[in-house]
């Protein structure tokens, strides 16, 4: 039985995943989509929105990061260029 995907996450919330291990995970998927789970943000996307297929966020989307401010339209906006330019 194959995965429907992959979820890879650095060692806590918001730490960023290890880019050899997002690769490994990459590489051992067999084409199933693989996930960020954790540390994706703007100063990590550019290195790793290659390796991946999507990403789950909360605190990033958020007003100075922060998990209990609300959704940042302009960060929301940046995210998404990030992954269609």
């Amino acid at each position: 039985m194959a995965a429907d995907g992959v979820i890879v996450s650095g060692d806590s919330t918001g730490t960023p995943v290890e880019l050899e291990i997002l690769q490994q995970a990459s590489h051992a998927s067999r084409g199933a989509p693989v996930l960020i789970g954790s540390g994706f943000g703007p100063a990590t996307a550019d290195h790793l929105c290659p390796l991946c297929n999507g990403v789950i966020v909360a605190a990033a989307l958020k007003r100075d990061g922060r998990l209990c401010n609300p959704v940042d339209l302009q960060r929301v906006a940046q995210m998404r260029g990030q992954f269609h330019p």
